[in-house]
């Protein structure tokens, strides 16, 4: 049972702490590496890569793929063959004689199709299928494998833009966001899935029914018990265990947020962000003491030099363009905006998960621009 504090710290954590993860988890560029990760729920072995090339698609399946050291194989297009600043997965199955591969956007068929048309681009699933027209390798078109309209433009999350405090909406013009934590998610529910065939099972005297299988798959991340909110309690679970999350502080950060904020305590927060801002646009790198000081000024929380794990802004600092002090700006930027719902919530006026416009709400903006998740 989640409590509100794991719903908001989960949700911190759903849009700015899995970008950080997407990056380290698939070090790998255009090729698989040397042995996958054996799945501790599942017990399937599963591999991850980076694709960002028409070659390196093309090198992977033709010298990687033919290996039987995987079970599940999850490849990300990025540059060239993928969409910028969003998360998308290859999804390759192993079984046998048989390989089976197929295709999710959390977008949904419809702008994923859009996309790549108003790109001039050639579908990633497209490539594939062109390039390896022989048996044994099955590909699975993205209109059967995936619902019309996905994860992130259905119901609560189709009202992201029109959100009046979009604080949590998505930190993706920094690089992704909640795409990938949507992704994640059906990636375990594929596992899971995967689980209830006997090894011996081979796909292609069933394929119709593994397409069904999969389009509802998708269909139960979409439409099933898959809130906002509900992403927010897997995003609690899949990112709050990691050596690399400083939970405890992200904790006592969201317990110094008062819990009815007023207006004049809402306007300290604003004055600190705008200066911590000022000083990212004057060409500063921000880092930590400015996020102490922004910590102190907001919230009046102070924030010592141990509640940061070193691992986690060194490497954060190799894999991201932002800096680790932003980074906590950030995530406390989006708790002071859940904790203000929270608070609307217990008032009664709305649901925490239901962002629907009332003109009586407090608006907390941030002053940048936001794209819908």
């Amino acid at each position: 049972m989640y409590t509100d504090s794991d719903i908001c710290v989960g949700r911190s954590l759903t849009l700015t702490f899995a970008t950080f993860v997407h990056m380290i988890d698939n070090p790998t560029i255009n090729h698989l590496p040397e042995n996958g990760i054996v799945d501790l729920q599942t017990g399937l072995i599963v591999n991850y890569a980076t694709v960002t090339t028409v070659e390196g698609l093309i090198y992977l399946f033709k010298h990687s793929l033919p290996s039987d050291k995987s079970d599940l194989v999850i490849l990300r297009p990025d540059n060239e063959i993928g969409i910028k600043d969003h998360d998308t997965l290859i999804v390759i199955i192993k079984r046998k004689k048989d390989t089976v591969c197929f295709y999710r956007n959390p977008w949904g068929v419809e702008e994923d199709t859009e996309h790549y048309k108003e790109a001039g681009r050639e579908h990633p699933m497209q490539i594939l299928e062109r390039t390896f027209n022989t048996s044994g390798i099955i590909f699975i078109k993205p209109e059967d494998s995936m619902v019309l309209q996905g994860s992130q433009k259905c119901e609560d999350i189709a009202e992201c833009k029109q959100r009046l405090n979009p604080i949590d909406v998505c930190l993706a013009e920094k690089e992704l966001g909640a795409c990938v934590t949507w992704n994640e998610y059906y990636i375990d529910k594929v596992k899971t899935w995967l689980t209830d065939f006997p090894e011996e099972f081979e796909f292609g005297p069933i394929i119709e029914g593994i397409k069904a299988e999969l389009v509802g798959i998708d269909s139960s991340v979409v439409f099933g018990d898959d809130s906002f909110q509900t992403l927010a309690e897997y995003g609690a679970r899949r990112w709050s265990h990691s050596p690399l999350v400083p939970y405890q502080m992200i904790r006592e950060i969201f317990e110094a947020i008062p819990s009815d904020i007023s207006d004049v305590e809402l306007q300290l927060v604003t004055n600190a962000y705008d200066m911590f801002m000022r000083d990212m646009d004057d060409g500063f790198a921000p880092n930590l003491e400015q996020t102490r000081i922004f910590l102190r000024d907001a919230i009046g929380y102070k924030m010592i030099q141990s509640d940061t794990p070193d691992r986690l802004c060194h490497l954060m600092s190799g894999y991201l363009e932002s800096s680790c002090g932003e980074f906590i700006v950030d995530i406390t930027m989006i708790l002071i905006s859940c904790k203000i719902r929270l608070n609307e919530r217990i008032a009664g006026k709305r649901k925490l998960d239901d962002d629907s416009h009332d003109d009586d709400v407090k608006v907390l903006k941030r002053p940048t621009s936001f794209i819908d998740i």
